[in-house]
């Protein structure tokens, strides 16, 4: 696909610009996962489409609620709020260990 893409932006590979394979970066996945865990795959009219069943206790205003939360906590830059928050509205939400970048807002 790279290559395709460096020839029609009128390069040759290799030539004009180096294909380097450097392997999987940190949280890189080798396969997308289409499901998590509480939700169900149904089948649709086109054997290449599903649809999700999610078992979610969000619904509607509960949704805006904790949107209305995160933005909060994104404004304060709270970002250890943010990741407890995202835990409880996000099944399966697992960040990875290592430290979160801040925003670059300055506390007022």
């Amino acid at each position: 696909m790279s290559v395709e893409l460096i020839r029609l932006s009128g390069y040759e590979p290799d030539v004009d610009i180096p294909i380097v394979f450097i392997g999987i970066r940190p949280g890189e996945k080798l396969f997308e996962t289409l499901f998590t865990e509480g939700e169900d795959a149904l089948l649709t009219e086109h054997e290449k489409i599903l649809t999700v069943k999610v078992d979610s206790n969000l619904r509607g205003k509960d949704l805006l609620d904790c949107l209305g939360r995160l933005t909060t906590l994104v404004e304060r830059s709270d970002n250890s709020k943010i990741v407890d928050l995202l835990r409880e509205i996000v099944p399966g939400y697992h960040p990875m260990d290592r430290e979160l970048p801040t925003t670059g807002r300055e506390e007022h």
